[in-house]
């Protein structure tokens, strides 16, 4: 693709990295580009800045929040009827605030979600466009571990997820949009030069320096020159980093999940005997089905944490029946509801006197509903991970334990049907990929391994129709595809989870497809160069 004559549209694109890409769109012919940033980013001075440079109306100032749908919209109508189409979009706006999370998501993927769409609206050629590009902005943390900052790690693999699904040759060829994942190495900008204090209280500063003292830090304009090669060169659904000043580079992700080869376990194997569980979602489906396998595996407790509508306590008498009186509370919880799943953990560490492990199991898969998805699949996560690190981590009076993490084999692959399912999903293995790294595991002895079944027989499925996002997939796609998603049985994913409760390294993530044994997968500690 050729900039020339185009009309781009940047978000956060004021100042930094966001404003070194506006800049080079410019140098290289483009006609218009839309700066889109907040009203106190002085995005009037940088518009007037690069019109003297480059010729009067080339830049564009619209103040716009991202984390304001209204707001968004408007500035993508604006500039379509200013300019009468659009060419390019780049969803660059992000923080790197792990002590805001709540607002990181926000900013991080749901805005960048809404920007995804705005453009799939405005530039594809089934709704009316001309086709395009759209360069979604990620990290090197949406591609490893981010020891200092977890949350953030999780917020940018999500990037990478959503684009590659996006990009995938269905969207493509009813849209003509490219999809495209630019991940920036170490950059000198404000994320990076002013991270300190933003990160969560479990994480020392100097750690944070530590870190970023060790990695090659460089300038914006050799990112945005990055960004030209790839909006010229790259296919829908690559991922390019951009690092240490070099030339972009394609990165080499593998079209199937990969196992990793067998090592030496790193830490005794673990006894489930006589420990305390929570689970989350647990009163129905897979869930249901890790609380029986708890059971059998001989836990003393499990607490159940579910809707109210979800039949919870008829389903814990029956265990109870089964297993023991007392074994099993059920505690009404709408994960979505932070004060609610507080006192969840609280009500199990106040009834069987501490807690072990916590499975973070709630979720949907439900594009039509993608907000609430979000709050479900992600937010809540977070706030499980946290929550088990307070009752749990040695740092806290805890006595360590485990962090079971549900994310799904559309972690680790593309999905055309359910894009945003995926991103949600693939901010799970980052986050448990993050937080399973040593410092913090020294810190608070509690070990997270991330469980990425396939299809399985469970409502998640069977329930599926209707919950595309229809705007951008078709209801036939969805059922041609649902078949080859493969299908294995509930309690078959719950008794190899067992498995790795008891032996799955600390930030591992596990593969559980078609009924076979689960299988760790290989995941790179560095991103590999695609030949």
């Amino acid at each position: 693709m050729d900039v020339k004559n185009k009309i781009a549209l940047v978000t956060g694109g004021a100042n930094g990295i966001g404003f070194a890409y506006v800049k080079e769109l410019l140098k290289n012919g483009a006609a218009h580009v839309a700066l889109l940033d907040l009203a106190n980013s002085n995005g009037d001075e940088s518009a007037r800045k690069l019109n003297d440079e480059f010729g009067a109306n080339r830049a564009l100032f619209i103040v716009c929040d991202v984390t304001k749908a209204q707001e968004f919209e408007d500035a993508f109508a604006k500039v379509v009827k200013d300019y009468g189409r659009l060419d390019i979009v780049i969803n660059n706006a992000g923080i790197m605030d792990d002590a805001r999370w709540e607002l990181m998501i926000n900013i991080n993927i749901t805005a960048v979600v809404r920007g995804t769409l705005l453009a799939f609206q405005y530039m594809g050629k089934d709704k009316g466009g001309k086709g395009g590009t759209l360069v979604n902005v990620a990290s090197a943390a949406g591609l490893v571990p981010a020891m200092p900052f977890p949350i953030y790690g999780g917020t940018k693999h999500a990037v990478v997820g959503i684009s590659r699904s996006f990009g995938h040759p269905y969207h493509y060829d009813r849209s003509e949009v490219r999809v495209l994942t630019m991940c920036p190495g170490g950059t000198e900008t404000q994320l990076v030069t002013k991270a300190g204090g933003r990160m969560l209280n479990m994480v020392e500063q100097q750690a944070v320096f530590d870190v970023l003292g060790s990695i090659p830090i460089q300038k914006p304009e050799s990112v945005a020159k990055g960004m030209m090669h790839i909006i010229k060169v790259g296919k829908s659904g690559s991922v390019w980093m951009v690092d240490n000043g070099e030339p972009a580079w394609e990165v080499d992700i593998p079209e199937y999940p990969v196992k990793k080869a067998s090592e030496a376990i790193n830490f005794s194997e673990m006894v489930i005997e006589n420990k305390i569980a929570l689970i989350t979602g647990g009163a129905n489906g897979i869930g249901l089905e890790y609380v029986k396998a708890l059971l059998r595996n001989g836990v003393a407790h499990v607490a159940v944490l579910d809707l109210a509508t979800s039949n919870g306590d008829q389903v814990v008498s029956k265990l109870n029946e089964e297993f023991g009186k007392g074994k099993v509370i059920f505690i009404v919880c709408d994960v979505t509801k932070s004060e609610e799943l507080e006192a969840g953990f609280a009500k199990t560490v106040k009834e069987f006197g501490g807690l072990d492990i916590v499975f973070n199991n709630a979720g949907i898969m439900d594009d039509s509903r993608w907000q609430l998805m979000i709050d479900i699949n992600l937010n809540a996560v977070v706030h499980g991970v946290l929550l088990g690190l307070k009752y749990m981590g040695k740092e806290n009076g805890g006595k360590g334990g485990i962090i079971v993490n549900i994310a799904s084999i559309a972690g680790l692959l593309p999905v055309t049907i359910f894009p945003i399912y995926a991103a949600t999903k693939h901010a799970i293995i980052g986050l448990s990929k993050s937080f399973g790294q040593p410092y913090h595991y020294e810190k608070n002895g509690v070990r997270f391994v991330t469980i990425c079944p396939s299809a399985t027989n469970t409502q998640l499925i069977t329930k599926s129709g209707g919950r595309i996002l229809k705007s951008i997939v078709d209801e036939k796609e969805h059922s041609r595809m649902l078949p080859h998603f493969g299908d294995q049985a509930p309690e078959f994913v719950a008794n190899e989870v067992m498995k790795v409760v008891r032996n799955g390294n600390n930030g591992s993530s596990w593969l559980i497809a078609d009924g076979k044994p689960a299988y760790e997968v290989d995941i790179p500690d560095m991103p590999v160069k695609k030949a």
